[in-house]
């Protein structure tokens, strides 16, 4: 049995033209979705840091 392929990172699905032609129909900016994935990023880590004391 062929082992599974490694998933996507997600640097390379942020560039994949195929994300990019959806974020222009939905009026979405590349950068945009990238301030939000780095805000989510932070607060998760905040949250996570707060659960561990």
């Amino acid at each position: 049995m062929p082992h599974p392929a490694p998933e996507p990172a997600l640097a390379d699905l942020l560039d994949d033209p195929i994300l990019h032609l959806l974020l222009e129909r939905d009026r979405i900016s590349h950068d945009g979705l990238r301030d939000l994935i780095d805000t989510v990023r932070e607060r998760l880590r905040a949250r996570t840091c707060d659960g561990m004391h």
